[in-house]
């Protein structure tokens, strides 16, 4: 979904370094993005645009946050009124006409915003994600569970059950990590045993 690549602009190197990029300020991975959407290339954003498509993106990940949060412990989604302004200004903001078109031997219908810009692609990315919001289930909203990664993903998994972003990545490198602690712990209450006696 075009919303979960926009949120994970924001990358954290899942191995623990500490280190992160905020890779909307790269040419490539904007053109890479714009591509893999179907969005037409509108060139740099001007530093009022970039600033607006990190606000959207941070508004978006704290939200989804706090819908992760509260489906693990059964709370109601904490959509607050400041949610709500924040997606429907951006909604707002660049209505969208369809387009009929030929290409690779198929028809296809597109959305075409009516605002071209940075501003039209926020506006279809905010709708993206209220599209997921109406229409999807909200424990479905995940982030994963590799403190390190912070990677947002919509589990499309039959029972709910997707703990990590990727299970060779970040669920391995996990497991590793809880094998070592009760490794140590065991290790430390062995000793203590020893000290004892």
């Amino acid at each position: 979904m075009i919303w979960e690549d926009y949120l994970n602009s924001q990358w954290y190197d899942w191995r623990g370094s500490g280190a992160s990029e905020d890779r909307l300020e790269r040419p490539a991975w904007r053109s890479q993005f714009l591509t893999e959407h179907a969005l037409v290339d509108p060139g740099p954003p001007s530093p009022e645009e970039l600033q607006a498509m990190r606000t959207l993106r941070g508004s978006l990940r704290e939200l989804t946050s706090r819908i992760s949060d509260s489906v693990r412990v059964e709370e109601a989604p904490p959509l607050s009124d400041t949610d709500f302004a924040c997606l429907n200004s951006s909604l707002v903001s660049s209505p969208y006409t369809k387009r009929l078109s030929f290409g690779n031997g198929a028809l296809s219908l597109v959305e075409i915003p009516s605002e071209s810009g940075w501003q039209g692609i926020m506006a279809k990315i905010a709708a993206s994600y209220a599209d997921s919001l109406a229409h999807g289930e909200l424990e479905r909203f995940r982030i994963c569970d590799n403190p390190d990664c912070r990677w947002i993903y919509y589990d499309t998994t039959r029972n709910r059950s997707k703990r990590y972003c990727d299970d060779k990545c970040c669920g391995n490198l996990m497991k590793v990590r809880r094998f070592r602690e009760r490794a140590k712990t065991a290790s430390t209450t062995s000793r203590r045993k020893k000290d004892e006696k």
